[in-house]
């Protein structure tokens, strides 16, 4: 009751109503001015507004009400911003983001300098990151980061670099700068790689995510780039690539495309023993699938015999993800059989060597996981009876 009648004095333009606000009422500021805008008491409105930001008084309510107002005053924002963040007002600060970003194609040459870039340069100075899910809704969409500058779209990735995780907010602003600066997009998880041994939370801090939504179909445009960069990350964390920097690779290519393809075997054929050992380490995140096959020969091809590295690929070529069933290996290994046995047959003889090896490798694997599983179902059998193991799902 007590704010319906001041919110009925105010329309009614009782000019002493909008002095008499206080702390109860400060809330309901935004939908106040929104029903004074165009009216007679607009104009004392505006001055008493402007007041308040002078005073640093109600000032996310105020930034609040310039995202949605008919009379969009930029210059307002702007103050009411810069008096915010000297206030260290960090609700009002996430509100001018939230508003630069809607309102950025009402303002001839927009808000990122005057609004946008100044706010987020602020909250990440104090570890705050919550502008990411005050846009997420609306900014992805719209023009704000189409127009950043080289420039701005560092601010933006620097003050996203200590994020946790690269949840589907920070996936969608990541998207949206990669539509016009891909690599920066790409140089931002190599920093990230960087920080992850030294986060203070190294717990929840995961540099390269585990898998991508939309961000994948932008990145995937420059293989080359990317490439590049992952080998890089090789020669600076060889112990766990394929674990880190080697899985972003994987997840951006969940299949080799004719243009990666190329790009590794390029790698391949230069028969620098640290670039094979880097293409094996990409092919540990494979799980042996054919596509990967070629690559696989050729290298092999460029190996010496009896070189450790040859055992690495059969291990990537062995690897099996996730099978369902009690005997869900053996028909995986049997599977990887058929597809290594055209290797026999390659003109290469270091490769039908390893092909040999390897398929004997697999009659082992095959009779020895055969062997198991049939004396863990007549154990289970005896101690509880019939049983059905078709839906036991696992993975190497």
């Amino acid at each position: 009751e007590y704010a319906a009648s001041h919110f009925n004095s105010y329309t009614t333009f009782d000019h002493s109503s909008l002095d008499r606000l206080d702390d109860r009422l400060a809330n309901f500021l935004p939908a106040m001015l929104n029903g004074l805008e165009g009216g007679a008491a607009e104009d004392v409105a505006n001055e008493k507004v402007r007041h308040w930001v002078e005073r640093r008084q109600y000032l996310h309510q105020i930034i609040w009400h310039q995202r949605f107002a008919a009379k969009f005053d930029a210059a307002l924002l702007e103050q009411a911003l810069k008096v915010s963040i000297e206030a260290g007002d960090d609700i009002a600060v996430l509100n001018a983001v939230s508003t630069s970003a809607a309102r950025h194609g009402d303002v001839q040459g927009g808000l990122i300098n005057r609004v946008f870039i100044p706010a987020i340069e602020y909250l990440a100075a104090k570890g705050n990151m919550r502008w990411v899910n005050e846009i997420w809704l609306h900014s992805v969409k719209n023009s704000l980061f189409q127009d950043l500058t080289p420039v701005q779209a560092d601010v933006v990735l620097a003050s996203l670099v200590r994020h946790p995780q690269i949840d589907h907010r920070v996936e969608d602003v990541l998207d949206a700068v990669a539509t016009s600066w891909p690599t920066k997009v790409i140089d931002f998880f190599g920093v990230r790689l960087k920080i992850e041994p030294t986060a203070d939370d190294i717990g929840n801090y995961e540099a390269i995510p585990f898998q991508l939504y939309s961000l994948h179909d932008r990145l995937a445009r420059i293989p080359d780039y990317l490439v590049e960069k992952v080998r890089s990350w090789f020669d600076e964390d060889k112990h766990l690539f394929a674990y880190r920097g080697g899985r972003l690779l994987s997840i951006v290519f969940p299949n080799f495309s004719q243009e990666l393809d190329h790009s590794l075997q390029n790698l391949a054929g230069s028969r620098d023993k640290s670039d094979l050992e880097f293409l094996v380490m990409i092919l540990r995140n494979y799980h042996g699938e054919s596509f990967t096959h070629d690559l696989c020969k050729l290298i092999v091809e460029m190996l010496p015999a009896n070189d450790p590295l040859l055992n690495e690929i059969e291990t990537a070529l062995n690897a099996t993800g996730v099978v369902g069933g009690e005997f869900g290996f053996v028909e995986a290994y049997r599977q990887k059989k058929a597809e290594i046995e055209p290797w026999l047959s390659d003109p290469r003889e270091s490769v039908q060597s390893f092909a040999k090896r390897y398929i004997l490798s697999l009659d082992r694997q095959i009779s020895a996981e055969q062997r198991r599983v049939e004396e863990n179902l007549e154990m289970r059998k005896r101690e509880y009876g019939e049983i059905d193991g078709s839906a036991v799902t696992t993975s190497r």
